[in-house]
């Protein structure tokens, strides 16, 4: 992409806004960058040359002169003016598109509604330790522009990919994807699961006959990627002995191609546990198949590999009690996830931003199971309303985390866990999961 003489939109200043800025503005591009917060709610604006012109509290029109526009992945293509600048035939971009257009190397890309995040640190641990030059990068946390500039033809982008950072991708393409699994999320935006299986779909459009998708064979909606795709396929299972792809037979994880089977490692070897990481743990083994990397290597990490921060956490055990972590718990399969890892006496909190999912199913998994579940955020009603339904009434409301906690604590005895598992976005109360983590990890210890 020819950047000379362009001038360019960028909307939306989180950390991948940010970053676009530092990258355009080393390059001398014009830049207009928007964002709906004022400018006295963020900080580091003064960083920029005068090429950067900031446009804080408000969103362009649609009608603004330009060459590029870069969206950051919260902002909808729906919205009015998005919808104005394709009208135009204005061209868009979103971080991950543009960043792809300057990086050297390949990608490694992860995507699915749950288990991205640790699929795709795993992912990363193992390809260093296969001595590879490798950026952990998307949406995990860290943009991949941030790490373009000093990538070569031997570095290794290992990409947490959403499904808003999808939409707008027109030529970024993996040597290997995985689509771990399909359930619904983001309906706000997405409107259907149809719609939102499509835009997950897109990680392998762009795919060749020399490039690998890793398919999970257990989830309908993923299998069903496969029919279309020219890339080679890598199915894995954690239900089904298959006859080419990754499965599990007597406690061992095995990877069977047109040659031969061999057993990679025994599950009991692997430190993560749960199905949902055992689904984890084979799409990665099957990313790491892709990319060739010693079978040695990828044991070795495997057995020492502890997870990620704010996804099932141990954050503390006072007076027999375990306080555990799982702000990841986004939506309500990744929170079903994270209750089947516990028998009984669970004391949960859970609520947050409305995505327009239903929690019947959800609440569902208290019987038997959750002593008492806490509601907070702008779910709370609905919550409620669906436990009732479903003949469950030990439950409570909270204003805060810090009341939450509290009511968790008086309610817990020696033996009990609570669990913070939200099943809902953070967003009304918090800026992110991780930010929402951290408070009820400083509530926990007293640190507030």
């Amino acid at each position: 992409m020819e950047l000379k003489g362009m001038k360019v939109i960028v909307i939306g200043l989180g950390k991948s806004g940010f970053e676009l800025l530092g990258f355009l503005d080393r390059r001398q591009v014009e830049t207009v960058a928007y964002d709906s917060r004022d400018a006295d709610s963020m900080s580091g604006l003064e960083r920029f040359s005068d090429r950067i012109r900031f446009r804080c509290g408000q969103n362009p029109s649609g009608d603004e002169e330009c060459d590029l526009v870069i969206v950051s992945p919260g902002i909808s293509m729906n919205l009015d003016f998005m919808k104005r600048f394709r009208e135009r035939k204005v061209e868009i971009a979103g971080e991950v598109e543009f960043a792809y257009n300057f990086a050297k190397g390949k990608f490694i890309s992860i995507t699915g509604t749950n288990g991205k995040t640790t699929s795709t640190t795993l992912a990363g641990e193992i390809f260093k330790a296969a001595d590879f030059d490798t950026r952990v990068v998307g949406n995990i946390g860290n943009p991949v522009i941030s790490e373009v500039e000093t990538s070569t033809e031997e570095t290794v982008f290992v990409a947490e990919i959403s499904s808003f950072q999808l939409e707008t991708i027109k030529n970024f393409n993996s040597r290997a994807a995985a689509v771990i699994n399909i359930t619904p999320d983001h309906l706000d935006r997405h409107i259907t699961v149809e719609n939102y299986a499509d835009v997950k779909s897109r990680i392998f459009e762009n795919q060749t006959k020399d490039d690998f998708a890793i398919i999970n064979y257990d989830d309908p909606a993923v299998k069903k990627m496969s029919g279309s795709l020219k890339s080679q396929i890598i199915f894995f299972s954690r239900k089904e002995k298959l006859e080419k792809g990754i499965y599990i037979e007597d406690g061992i994880i095995k990877y069977a191609d047109s040659s031969c089977t061999r057993d990679i490692i025994s599950r009991e070897e692997v430190f993560l546990k749960g199905g949902h990481n055992l689904e984890n743990v084979m799409a990665t083994i099957g990313l790491c198949i892709a990319a060739g990397i010693d079978q040695e290597v990828m044991k070795r990490v495997l057995r020492e590999f502890r997870g990620v921060e704010h996804r099932l956490e141990l954050v503390d055990c006072i007076d027999g009690v375990e306080f555990i972590n799982d702000s990841k718990g986004t939506n309500t399969d990744s929170s079903i996830k994270a209750l089947e890892a516990y028998d009984h006496d669970v004391i949960l909190i859970a609520g947050g931003y409305d995505k327009k999912a239903e929690f019947g199913d959800f609440v569902k998994m208290f019987s038997g199971r959750v002593k008492h579940a806490i509601f907070m955020g702008a779910t709370s009603q609905k919550l409620a309303d669906a436990c009732i339904e479903n003949g469950y009434t030990q439950f409570s409301f909270a204003q805060s985390m810090k009341e939450s906690v509290e009511l968790a604590k008086n309610l817990a005895r020696p033996g009990d866990t609570v669990l913070l598992s939200p099943a809902c976005a953070s967003w009304g109360m918090y800026n992110n999961f991780e930010q929402r983590g951290e408070d009820f990890k400083n509530n926990v210890r007293g640190n507030v």
